[in-house]
């Protein structure tokens, strides 16, 4: 009701999303998109003497192209939402590239010859890192496709580090750390004997979407 209301008077739809000094404006059309990026362009160097960035100042149609926000690309696509499209997120390639490149740098720097409690103690901060990577990608609604593009050289460089402490495959819900993740998952994951138990290097491809509620900003 409130939009179609809106509809009725001479004002130019205008949606601001800001985190911190990074925002976007939604808009309805490209015309009005290039209203405000004029507007928004006079009020910045008329009242706060500030330039707006040619380079990352972009218009962007995304029912044809992604747009990127806060380190994730947001596009809609053809599907059963009200006006026919429904919206599509997933994590920023070029950004969890870089991350998983370090993540796996990280591995490969695990000594290759350390005593059982300080290796756990390098597993518990690559899993650290890649349950970090989950949780902040996890409100994408493509967060496992994004994953499972990389989880394979995750554990390929757990393996092979492993393998120099006479690691394994196991089941993920065989393991001892973890367990509110590990315990639904029978894939299995490389790990290392400690005693009578088995620690492992989790997967990226332990993640599923979780639904983001509004917040108020009052």
């Amino acid at each position: 009701a409130k939009r179609r209301a809106l509809k009725k008077t001479r004002l130019v739809p205008g949606f601001l999303v800001r985190y911190a000094d990074d925002f976007v404006i939604i808009t309805d059309s490209r015309i009005h998109a290039e209203f405000w990026k004029t507007t928004l362009k006079e009020f910045l160097e008329t009242e706060m003497k500030l330039t707006l960035s040619k380079e990352k100042t972009l218009i962007t149609d995304v029912r044809k192209k992604h747009a990127n926000f806060l380190g994730y690309e947001f596009k809609v696509v053809k599907g059963k939402g009200e006006h026919g499209y429904i919206t599509r997120t997933q994590p920023d390639r070029k950004r969890l590239k870089q991350k998983v490149d370090s993540i796996t740098r990280d591995i490969k720097k695990i000594p290759r010859e350390t005593s059982r409690e300080k290796l756990i103690d390098e597993i518990n901060r690559i899993n650290s890192r890649i349950r970090g990577v989950i949780q902040y990608y996890q409100c994408c609604t493509w967060v496992s496709v994004s994953m499972d593009k990389y989880a394979r050289k995750v554990q390929l460089a757990a393996s092979r580090r492993l393998k120099q402490y006479k690691g394994k495959w196991i089941r993920a819900k065989d393991t001892q750390n973890l367990p509110r993740v590990h315990q639904n998952y029978r894939q299995k994951i490389p790990s290392i004997q400690y005693r009578d138990i088995y620690i492992g290097i989790t997967s990226l491809t332990f993640c599923n979407w979780q639904e983001t509620r509004g917040k108020n900003p009052k």
